[in-house]
């Protein structure tokens, strides 16, 4: 297994919407969040994929999602690099939450 935080103490104004630089996967099967926000409320995960890394040419929405303060999900490996994107769904309430991803066998 290997970690990598994709997020740390990042900000999301109201519907703010952050992307973390691309990462390769390795030979990695399975990629799980976990997120930590600093309230309870409406936010969306997704994973972008990426064959180049540079590009996206696909995309897993809300891996996480809800008003939940700690949230998880996982997912299948769907391309060779990949990165998150955090999302805020409140219009007017700012956030900021913490993401880590775990690569797993």
């Amino acid at each position: 297994m290997r970690t990598i935080q994709t997020q740390k103490n990042q900000f999301l104004g109201g519907y703010g919407v952050q992307s973390s630089p691309w990462q390769p996967v390795g030979n990695y099967k399975r990629i799980s969040l976990t997120q930590v926000k600093d309230k309870a409320q409406l936010s969306n995960t997704h994973v972008h994929w990426s064959n180049t890394g540079d590009a996206l040419h696909g995309m897993d929405t809300s891996v996480t999602t809800g008003t939940g303060q700690w949230q998880a999900g996982i997912t299948d490996v769907k391309a060779k690099y990949f990165r998150i994107q955090a999302t805020n769904g409140h219009a007017t309430e700012t956030l900021t939450t913490d993401i880590w991803v775990n690569l797993l066998p």
